[in-house]
């Protein structure tokens, strides 16, 4: 999509493919006007994610230890703040 319909002039090409799919051709994907494909993904599932998965850890820990460690409650507290 980048090198032929880009969002915006912000994308380029030096002409090697390698290249260009591994740095990108467009520094703000967007899907029409509103939807940005980078905000999305980094923002949306990113930071979901960073909060969710330590809670995740947490109940698998107490389901297979029968408790919860002082580590696992102090880095499931302070990602949750």
């Amino acid at each position: 999509k980048g090198c032929v319909f880009p969002s915006s002039s912000d994308s380029g090409s030096n002409g090697s493919f390698l290249f260009d799919y591994f740095w990108g051709t467009e520094l703000y994907p967007r899907i029409g006007k509103h939807f940005d494909i980078k905000q999305w993904t980094n923002c949306r599932m990113g930071l979901m994610a960073w909060s969710v998965l330590p809670l995740c850890f947490m109940a698998k820990q107490l389901e297979t230890e029968g408790f919860v460690s002082n580590s696992m409650l102090v880095c499931v507290l302070l990602k949750q703040v």
